[in-house]
């Protein structure tokens, strides 16, 4: 009687891990079939645009910041629909410059949001593209140069990569608001540090 009940129980067992394991399986081939969304961080290193200003320093040297220099800290989430290629990305992120002096914090800062589509091929190679905004785009002279501010500017952006590294060109003018009126050519090319979770 006691093998028996043991045998009956051992069964019991067998078939109930079986069941969760083939619950467990359904449920994950219901979420992939449906999409994920997933959290996604960025480091952007960007260069190029006109040249903003030329600052000299006392022991002579000269450094020139651009309109489309910065780096950028970026965060948001994707989304991938259910056994696609595709993925959608939206982040919003801090990009900033400044220059070497040591008594002065001249700056040119502005938050960057973007959305993106990208497509995943084999091996983990991936193309991107989409819209970008940069809003709350300022200059600081810090009391050294005028302040300025510039109005919100909408680009594009396009990126080639691997894995988690890419390059990329984004295509974006700036108009100066006040204290005077102009356009900028904040145009660059990026190396981009990506990571997208699932």
């Amino acid at each position: 009687m006691k093998s028996r009940t043991l045998s009956l129980l051992s069964t019991l067992g067998i078939c109930g891990f079986v069941a969760t394991a083939q619950a467990a399986r359904h449920a994950s081939e219901q979420s992939a079939s449906r999409g994920q969304f997933g959290f996604v961080g960025e480091l952007d290193a960007e260069f190029g645009g006109d040249d903003l200003v030329e600052i000299t320093f006392t022991n002579g040297r000269s450094q020139t910041l651009h309109a489309g220099q910065g780096l950028a800290l970026n965060g948001g989430l994707h989304f991938r629909p259910g056994g696609s290629n595709f993925d959608f990305v939206g982040t919003v992120g801090y990009k900033y410059v400044t220059t070497a002096a040591s008594n002065a914090d001249i700056r040119l800062e502005r938050v960057v949001l973007k959305l993106q589509g990208y497509y995943d091929f084999n091996r983990g190679w991936w193309v991107s593209a989409g819209p970008v905004w940069h809003t709350g785009v300022r200059f600081s002279g810090d009391g050294f140069l005028s302040d300025v501010s510039f109005s919100d500017a909408v680009g594009a952006t396009f990126q080639f990569g691997w894995r988690w590294v890419g390059i990329g060109y984004t295509n974006i003018s700036y108009e100066a608001e006040r204290p005077f009126r102009g356009k900028v050519d904040a145009s660059n090319f990026g190396i981009y540090l990506q990571w997208r979770g699932q």
